[in-house]
Formats: C-alpha cells, sequence, structure tokens
C-alpha cells in the first residue's frame, strides 16, 4: 500500500494541476492577507473587503479540494489505470486507503500557503482586519493579539485538520460517481448549506445537533479565540473519526462498483 501512496504523490507532484491548484493557494492567500493587513491600516477602501473575501480559505477550499480528488481518483477510472491496479493484484480496500492517504497529504501541501501566511501574521504579530463576515482562518487572526502564539499556532494547527477532514468527502463522491463534474457542485451546496446553518444555529437547533458529528459543526467552522479546548479538542476528535468513516464508506461503495 505504501507503493500505491508514494505513486499517487509522484504522480500528482508532477502533474499541471497541482501546479495550478498551489499557484491559486498562493496568489488568494497573498490577496487575503495583503488585503487584510492594508484595510486594517487604512491603505485601502474598506469597500474592497468583498474582494478579500472571495480569496478567503473558506470560498477556496471547496474548489480546490474538489478539483484535487477529481484528479487524484476520478481521473484513474477515465484512464482506466483503476482497472490496471486491480488487475495487478491491488485490493480495492488497499486502493481507498491509500487514495485517501495521498489526498490528505497532497491537499495539505496545496493550502499551505495560506498556513504560511498565518503563521507570519502570528509572528510578526501584524494587524489584519477583513471587515466582513469572517470564518477560518480570518476569524481567528483577525483575533489573535489576544492570545498566545502557541495557542494561536494551535488553533492553526486544528483549523487545518478541520479543513482536511471536510474535504475528504471529496473522495468518496469521486469513488462513488462516474461523472465526475458531479463533484465539485455537491460538495459546494454541503459546503454552504452547513455555513448557513452555523450562521442561523439557534433556529435550526436539531440540524445543528446532528452537523456535531461531522467536522461540518458549526463550533467547528468557527474557530477563533473565544473556542474552549474542549471544543479543539471534540474538533480534532471528530475529524480523525469522520476521515475514518468517509474512508470505510468509500471502501464498501468501491467494492461494489463495476470497473471498465
Amino acid at each position: 500500500m505504501l507503493n500505491l501512496i508514494q505513486a499517487d504523490i509522484y504522480r500528482v507532484l508532477h502533474s499541471t494541476t497541482i501546479k495550478i491548484l498551489l499557484t491559486m493557494t498562493t496568489v488568494f492567500s497573498f490577496i487575503l492577507f495583503g488585503g487584510m493587513y492594508l484595510v486594517e491600516n487604512g491603505t485601502i477602501n474598506q469597500d474592497l473587503t468583498n474582494i478579500i473575501f472571495l480569496a478567503s480559505d473558506m470560498n477556496m477550499m471547496t474548489l480546490i479540494g474538489a478539483v484535487l480528488a477529481i484528479h487524484l481518483v476520478s481521473a484513474e477510472f477515465e484512464s482506466r489505470n483503476m482497472h490496471h491496479l486491480i488487475t495487478s493484484g491491488f485490493s480495492r480496500i488497499h486502493i481507498v486507503i491509500s487514495k485517501m492517504v495521498a489526498y490528505c497529504l497532497l491537499f495539505t501541501l496545496v493550502i499551505s500557503p495560506y498556513f504560511i501566511g498565518g503563521v507570519i501574521t502570528i509572528l510578526f504579530n501584524l494587524d489584519v482586519n477583513a471587515n466582513t463576515q469572517l470564518a477560518g482562518i480570518m476569524l481567528m487572526l483577525q483575533e489573535h493579539p489576544a492570545i498566545s502564539t502557541t495557542h494561536a499556532l494551535l488553533l492553526l494547527a486544528v483549523i487545518a485538520l478541520v479543513y482536511i477532514a471536510q474535504l475528504s468527502t471529496t473522495v468518496l463522491f469521486a469513488f462513488m460517481f462516474k461523472k465526475a463534474s458531479l463533484v465539485i457542485p455537491l460538495f459546494y451546496v454541503i459546503s454552504m448549506t452547513s455555513g448557513q446553518i452555523s450562521l442561523y444555529k439557534e433556529h435550526l437547533a436539531t440540524i445543528a445537533d446532528m452537523l456535531r458529528i461531522t467536522p461540518f459543526a458549526s463550533d467547528f467552522i468557527l474557530i477563533g479565540v473565544a473556542t474552549t479546548n474542549d471544543t479543539l479538542l471534540a474538533a480534532t476528535v471528530t475529524s480523525f473519526l469522520y476521515i475514518i468513516a468517509i474512508t470505510a464508506l468509500a471502501c464498501l461503495y468501491f467494492r461494489k462498483r463495476d470497473i471498465q
């Protein structure tokens, strides 16, 4: 299985897709952090905050994560490489697990510019402000002067894990649907719906409680300075268990799927 993971990572790292995705996150993270810094210092008009929000990690993760899953999994079906792996003697369970591990590692690489920018902001104690609805890294960074550097870095790590767990859903979708074009809109709907539920959780208490067993829970989406250690622990445990559950579901589905 280690050979499968290494092969997937090698193939993706040498592809044009990963270069484009990494370039996108680098450029947009620069726009995000640079824009937040300039808004806080009054250098640019606050009316431009909508553009900054479009470059935020919350907005970019859905697209980038889904495209990566399509490239890593769906493309293997289209090129018949999945068929070759099975006929070569690799078990379907090992294939799914290797894809999930490779995906988590590659996704971490792709989103790293956002977290590198976050670390720089924290270490240099830069004042940033998006002046708009906040979530993800933006929320934590705007509040970071109120906490220690160590705690801020811990929050970043948990946010990254929550993102990885959320986007692992796209790997399941890539194994489920023959049409890769379905992966992006389906996950986008899930992401947007969970985001809206987090904003109106008082009025949607039942649904919000159901989401608490997933990384889409409102408390996990809105991690910030006020987040308690118990919530951080819950987010960490829930994210790991969710990835395991999604991997198990992908294994069950893939075992029954016909490979042509």
